[in-house]
């Protein structure tokens, strides 16, 4: 597909499904629409090969954003996961369950989510100071 048509539509799904106010089935289709998109892949003919690749960069971040706001199901600061499109509650926040970060590794192409909790730093009793 043309590069500058692959800009437009990848904007256009991330301000629908993945913008502040999210359900899954938006992401979902959103997701399907990128890879649709990847698959068919990009045109370099009418621009530059630098505007192109820039277009699969685009591509290829999208489904990253997407990947990661699937795997997190609740709302979190202004981010409204909602269960589905004729709901009136966000979903709500799910401490400390979500005190951690999702890491995206690519296998085999697709990325995979990964949840990792953020290494505790512990004191040293009667101390405010950590010394390496």
């Amino acid at each position: 597909a043309p590069a500058e048509d692959i800009r437009e539509q990848v904007r256009a799904l991330m301000d629908d499904a993945c913008s502040v106010i999210r359900t899954e089935e938006q992401l979902r289709v959103a997701l399907r629409a990128i890879k649709r998109m990847r698959k068919q892949g990009v045109s370099a003919c009418g621009t530059t090969l630098a505007r192109a690749l820039e277009a699969w960069n685009i591509l290829v971040t999208a489904e990253l954003v997407v990947t990661a706001a699937l795997a997190r199901d609740e709302s979190r600061g202004p981010h409204l996961r909602f269960a589905g499109s004729t709901s009136f509650e966000p979903l709500p926040s799910r401490e400390p369950d979500w005190r951690q970060y999702i890491v995206l590794r690519a296998a085999e192409g697709e990325p995979t989510v990964e949840r990792r909790t953020p290494v505790q730093l512990t004191l040293p009793a009667g101390s405010d100071t950590i010394t390496y």
